[in-house]
C-alpha cells in the first residue's frame, strides 16, 4: 500500500500508514484562538448529542485542529475544522445502519 505515492523530496520524510479513523467535524472562520476552539468543541459535541453519537475517550481530552489557510489570510476568510474521534461503539452502529445514512456529511 502506498506505492503510488510520490516519494518525498526532502531528505528525512516518510511516508506511513495510519489506521482509518471516523470523525465528526464542525467547521469554522476565523482565527482557531482558544475560545474559538472551545466553542466549536462545544457546538459539536451539542451537534454530535442530538445525532446519538459520542465522542471517543482520546477525543474528549483532545481533538484535532485542522487549519487550511495561509497566515496572509483575512480572518473572516480563513477556514477551520474540529475533528472528534467517533465512539468505537458508534462507529459500528453506523456501520451497521449502512454507511450513507442520511445524517453523513450534513452540517448541524
Amino acid at each position: 500500500k502506498g506505492s503510488f505515492l510520490p516519494a518525498p523530496l526532502p531528505e528525512g520524510v516518510e511516508v506511513v500508514e495510519v489506521p482509518s479513523r471516523v470523525c465528526a467535524v464542525y467547521s469554522f472562520n476565523g482565527f482557531a484562538t482558544r475560545g474559538a476552539v472551545g466553542r466549536a468543541y462545544k457546538a459539536l459535541l451539542t451537534s454530535m448529542a442530538t445525532r446519538d453519537l459520542r465522542p471517543s475517550f482520546e477525543a474528549k481530552i483532545e481533538g484535532a485542529v485542522l487549519q487550511y489557510s495561509t497566515p496572509q489570510t483575512l480572518p473572516h476568510k480563513r477556514r477551520n475544522v474540529l475533528c472528534l474521534d467517533l465512539h468505537a461503539d458508534d462507529v459500528t452502529r453506523l456501520e451497521l445502519a449502512g454507511a450513507n445514512s442520511p445524517s453523513r456529511g450534513r452540517r448541524g
